[in-house]
C-alpha cells in the first residue's frame, strides 16, 4: 500500500499516516518488525513495540484438511518483545514488557503485565523440528493452552522455558503462579498465590500468599490471606484469614479442612482433621472440632446420628441436678442398647422397667441388682417374692401375694 502524508492545504480529515489500501501499516525500528496494523480480518494482527509479535505467520491457508488453519493469526501484542517469538499461534493477546515472550504454537492466551507468561514454552510440533523448509506449511500446528496471566511476572514459567508447557491455569496478581512449569487447571488470585506452584494441577488459591508452597500436589483450595500458605499437601480446603497457616502450620498433612480466621491444627502433618471456626484448634487425625476454647453450647434442630463410633464427653463436672454435669439432656433419651453408668445414678423422677422377663433366681430377670438396695419409702410388690438370704424387717411387712423365705427372717 501507499504511505500518505498530508499537509497543510488538506483538511484535518484528510491529514493521516497510513496506508490508502486494504494493505497492512507496518513499522520498523533499528529494521526490526515493531507494530503492524491489519485490515484483514482473517490475519487481524495488531502489534506495537520493539519486536512485538514479529515472527507471526499470517498465514490464511486452509491446506491439509483444515488442520492447520489461520496459523499465526488475530495475535495482539503490545509491549517490547511482546509475542516475540510466536511463530503459528493465534488468538493471543500480550501487554507488557516480554509479555508472552517464548510462546511459539499456543493459542488463546492472555499475558498482561510485565513479563507475564514470559517463559512459557517456545515448544512445536515435533515433525515441524525434522521437517524444515517446505515441509513447515505441512507440520507446523498450533495447541490450545487458554492461559490468563494479568500481573507482574504472572506464570512467568521457570528458567527452563521448553518445560513450562502448563495449560488452561488463571493467575492474577504479583508474582501468581510464577514458576508454574507443567501445573494445570489452577487458579491463583492475589500477590504471591500458588507462587512456587510447579506441577501441582486443580489447585485454587485467593488471597495473598494462599497455598504459597504448594509445588507439586493437586486438589487444594485455599480462600483468605495466608490461607493455608506452608501446605504442601493434597485434597486440602482452607476459608478464612490464616486458616491453616496459624499457630501450627499445616505442611504435609493431607484431606483436612479448616474453616474461620485462625482455624488450625495443632500438628503440621496431621491429616483428615477439621476445625470450624474462629481459633479452632483440631488436636488429632480424622478428627472434627467445633468452635474455640469459648465456645459454650453447639446447637442443631436436627438429629445427631453415628455409626461405627461413640459419643464421649470429656468435660469432669459432677452434677447434683438436671441442669448440671458433663452431659445433660433437657428432653427424653432413648437407649436401644445397653446403659452403664460407672458412678451414682439419681433419678428424681419416676423410674420404669418395661422389660417382662421372669426372674427364677436372684440374679436374673428384668431389673438384677448386685449389691444391696436401700429404700426410703414404701415398697409393694405385685407378685411373689423369693428371699434366699436373711431377711430383717424393722417394720411391719404387708403381703398381698405369696411370700417364699428361704432362709431366716
Amino acid at each position: 500500500g501507499l504511505w500518505t502524508v498530508s499537509n497543510a492545504t488538506l483538511s484535518n480529515t484528510l491529514r493521516f499516516m497510513g496506508t490508502t489500501d486494504a494493505s497492512a501499516l507496518n513499522l520498523r525500528v533499528y529494521k526490526m518488525r515493531s507494530g503492524r496494523i491489519d485490515y484483514d480480518a482473517i490475519l487481524g494482527q495488531a502489534s506495537f513495540g520493539y519486536g512485538a509479535a514479529k515472527n507471526t505467520w499470517l498465514s490464511s491457508n486452509t491446506t491439509y484438511g483444515g488442520l492447520y488453519n489461520n496459523r499465526g493469526t488475530k495475535n495482539t501484542a503490545f509491549g517490547y518483545e511482546a509475542l516475540t517469538s510466536t511463530n503459528v499461534g493465534r488468538e493471543n493477546t500480550a501487554l507488557g514488557y516480554r509479555a508472552l515472550k517464548n510462546n511459539n504454537s499456543y493459542n488463546g492466551m492472555v499475558a498482561v503485565g510485565f513479563e507475564a507468561m514470559a517463559n512459557f514454552t517456545d515448544m512445536v510440533e515435533g515433525n515441524f523440528y525434522s521437517n524444515p523448509g517446505a515441509y513447515g506449511l505441512q507440520y507446523g500446528s498450533s495447541y490450545e493452552a487458554y492461559n490468563t496471566a494479568v500481573g507482574y511476572q504472572a506464570l512467568k514459567g521457570s528458567a527452563a522455558i521448553q518445560n513450562n508447557n502448563g495449560t488452561y491455569n488463571t493467575a492474577l496478581g504479583y508474582q501468581a503462579m510464577t514458576l508454574n512449569t507443567s501445573g494445570s487447571s489452577n487458579t491463583a488470585i492475589g500477590t504471591y498465590s500458588l507462587a512456587n506452584n510447579s506441577s501441582g494441577s486443580n489447585n485454587v488459591a485467593l488471597g495473598l500468599s494462599a497455598l504459597y508452597s504448594n509445588t507439586t500436589n493437586s486438589y487444594n483450595t485455599a480462600v483468605g490471606y495466608e490461607g493455608l500458605r506452608s501446605s504442601t499437601g493434597t485434597f486440602n480446603t482452607s476459608l478464612g484469614f490464616q486458616a491453616g497457616y496459624y499457630g501450627t502450620a499445616t505442611t504435609s498433612g493431607n484431606y483436612n479442612t479448616f474453616i474461620g480466621a485462625y482455624a488450625y491444627a495443632n500438628n503440621a502433618g496431621y491429616s483428615n482433621a477439621t476445625a470450624i471456626g474462629y481459633n479452632a484448634v483440631v488436636t488429632n487425625n480424622n478428627t472434627i472440632q467445633l468452635g474455640n476454647g469459648s465456645i459454650a453450647d453447639v446447637f442443631t434442630t436436627g438429629n445427631y446420628n453415628t455409626t461405627n463410633a461413640f459419643l464421649s464427653t470429656l468435660g469432669t463436672d459432677a452434677t447434683s441436678a438436671t441442669a448440671g454435669g458433663a452431659l445433660r439432656i433437657a428432653g427424653g433419651a432413648a437407649i436401644a442398647k445397653k446403659l452403664y453408668v460407672g458412678s451414682d445414678a439419681a433419678v428424681a423422677g419416676i423410674m420404669s422397667v418395661k422389660n417382662a422377663t421372669a426372674s427364677s433366681a436372684y440374679n436374673n430377670g428384668s431389673l438384677v441388682v448386685d449389691g444391696g438396695v436401700g429404700i426410703a419409702g414404701v415398697l409393694n410388690v405385685n407378685g411373689a417374692q423369693n428371699f434366699t438370704g436373711a431377711t430383717t424387717l424393722s417394720s411391719t411387712l404387708t403381703v398381698a401375694g405369696v411370700s417364699t423365705f428361704n432362709n431366716n427372717v
